[in-house]
């Protein structure tokens, strides 16, 4: 039997159906092209055949997993929300962008707090006290200047410090005092002649004058300091007027004539023999040198300290080798007196006269003169003068008469006591004694006013008050906080 040829039994390839059916391998040749057989699915139209979503495609099948570079996963670089989620980020920004807003606010609030409001007037610190509102006596702070070079502007000798070298430990200070300042050790007008002079300060260092001089140059002596420090180097350091002055008998006693004017009497005992101890080179031998550099205030303050001891029979206390001011009932400060304090029990004294030209150091600012009987016993209307005075202590010194209205002139006063005197009156008349706001110490007990205390009205919380509650002569006084008698108030 002939063997049966291959055209016959196998179909062209090109004409050969196969169903479909697991993938055969091993074979030679490669299977027809996937192009020659479309499945069935729904009709395609339209001509552009490339925007076919793959879910047209064998919908029947399960989707195949993607890969990371399937390009139907998209960019991995872009981020795909939910709206949920857009939502919930769009919330978040809203807060984020509403607490910033407040953190704005908050510092430019904060910022408009610590300025200084505009149209309204910024208070300016009251400056420190200065020499200048001191009295004539007083050395009074200049501001020298500074050289400046040839076709330079001279400047303010403003003291600076060295930024390599600290400026050293000021003497000492309390209270030093704020913004710049420029001591004048020796005062207007003088110089330091003795630069060699050794100052002592107690348990401090030594200083020469020198040194001093250096430290007021360079701005490192506080105003406090340069208060105190005159009274320590006046003489150690040999202050002295920059131009040599001529100072005769005649010379200070037409100073004494002019200044203290009609209180200079030359029939008065008192007051020519003050003026004669002033003048005597052998009795008076430390004015014997001060005389040559001493101003006209100087002059007239150891005058007038002198004339109080002549009048007061005290004459035996003067030192006429040594300033008034190292004398033990007398405080100074810058070179003034500014205190005189003496007790009756303590340096006994016949017949003294009320020292009433003690009134005309208008530098004084405590006087204290008790246990005394003077033969003037009134007050004097000069009392007045002593604008300056806080503590006036006349107490025991049998006054008699009235309250004169210049007492209550006074009004830097904050003690005044008058007790045990026989001073007589009508308080209801002294009205002006409201001026006197700053007292907090009054005693007018053991005398003999009557009436109501008018200073009631104006310090009820001073903290001691006390007169006359009852007796003959008793004082209304809802504010006193003793009385003088022991009565209860």
């Amino acid at each position: 039997m002939a063997e049966p040829r291959r055209s016959e039994i196998d179909p062209p390839a090109s004409t050969e159906y196969e169903p479909p059916g697991p993938e055969i391998t091993g074979g030679t040749e490669d299977p027809p092209a996937a192009t020659d057989y479309e499945p069935p699915g729904p009709e395609i139209t339209g001509e552009d055949t490339g925007d076919i979503e793959q879910n047209d495609i064998f919908q029947d099948e399960p989707d195949p997993p993607k890969s990371s570079t399937d390009p139907q996963k998209g960019d991995p670089g872009k981020w795909n929300f939910s709206p949920t989620t857009i939502v919930i980020l769009v919330i978040l920004n809203l807060i984020a962008a509403g607490l910033l807003g407040y953190l704005i606010w908050y510092a430019v609030d904060k910022s408009n707090e610590t300025s200084v409001p505009t149209g309204i007037p910024t208070p300016s610190p009251t400056p420190p006290p200065t020499i200048s509102a001191r009295p004539s006596a007083a050395p009074s702070v200049s501001t020298p200047t500074t050289a400046a070079p040839s076709g330079a502007q001279p400047t303010s000798q403003v003291p600076t410090s060295n930024p390599t070298t600290p400026p050293p430990t000021p003497i000492a200070s309390d209270s030093p005092t704020e913004g710049p300042f420029t001591c004048d050790l020796c005062g207007e007008g003088k110089e330091m002649t003795i630069l060699t002079g050794n100052v002592a300060f107690g348990s401090r260092v030594t200083r020469t004058c020198q040194e001093l001089l250096d430290d007021q140059n360079n701005g490192y002596i506080l105003e406090d300091q340069c208060l105190s420090l005159y009274d320590d180097i006046v003489d150690v350091c040999g202050c002295r007027p920059t131009a040599s002055l001529t100072r005769t008998d005649v010379a200070i006693s037409d100073v004494l004539f002019d200044k203290v004017g009609t209180a200079f009497n030359t029939t008065s005992t008192d007051e020519n023999s003050a003026r004669a101890f002033l003048l005597n080179s052998a009795q008076d031998t430390y004015f014997n040198t001060a005389r040559s550099y001493a101003t006209d205030d100087e002059i007239i303050q150891r005058y007038l300290v002198l004339l109080a001891l002549y009048q007061m029979n005290l004459s035996s206390l003067i030192d006429g080798s040594s300033w008034e001011c190292t004398w033990s009932f007398v405080t100074c400060e810058y070179g003034q007196v500014t205190s005189f304090k003496l007790d009756g029990t303590v340096n006994a004294a016949t017949s003294p006269t009320f020292p009433v030209d003690l009134f005309n150091l208008t530098t004084m600012e405590e006087i204290g003169l008790n246990s005394y009987t003077f033969s003037n016993s009134t007050l004097p209307t000069d009392i007045g003068l002593a604008s300056r005075l806080t503590s006036l202590n006349l107490s025991t010194n049998a006054l008699t008469g009235t309250l004169p209205d210049e007492i209550f002139e006074l009004r830097s006063l904050t003690t005044l006591d008058l007790s045990s005197n026989t001073l007589s009156g009508s308080l209801d008349e002294k009205s002006k004694i409201k001026q006197l706001i700053r007292l907090t110490t009054l005693d007018l007990g053991s005398n003999t006013f009557n009436g109501t205390l008018l200073f009631c009205d104006i310090s009820p919380s001073a903290t001691s008050i006390v007169t006359d509650c009852d007796g003959n002569t008793p004082v209304t006084c809802s504010c006193c906080t003793s009385c003088a008698n022991g009565a209860t108030v």
